[in-house]
């Protein structure tokens, strides 16, 4: 999503790559979902790394959980 920052326009709502593939989800809305507060992290995270390391559409970027011991959700699901 890009917002104007000045009077809140948006710009852009960029969604799923492709809105009819059901094996994808396609009809998501992720900015619309409920998702764990370390997501909000996660773009500033994903720009550094895009501009500091050759990615292409090709690639995978993979969310698992890395341990137990870490903070959990409010419901305690991973997400």
């Amino acid at each position: 999503m890009h917002v104007d920052s000045t009077n809140g326009d948006v710009f852009s709502y960029v969604g799923s790559v492709d809105f009819y593939d059901e094996t994808i989800d396609g009809q998501v809305d992720v900015l619309k979902s409920i998702r764990q507060i370390g997501s909000t992290i996660k773009p500033f995270f994903y720009a550094y790394l895009f501009t500091h390391y050759p990615f292409t559409i090709q690639g995978n970027i993979v969310d698992f959980p890395i341990g137990k011991d870490g903070p959990g959700n409010h419901d305690g699901r991973f997400r």
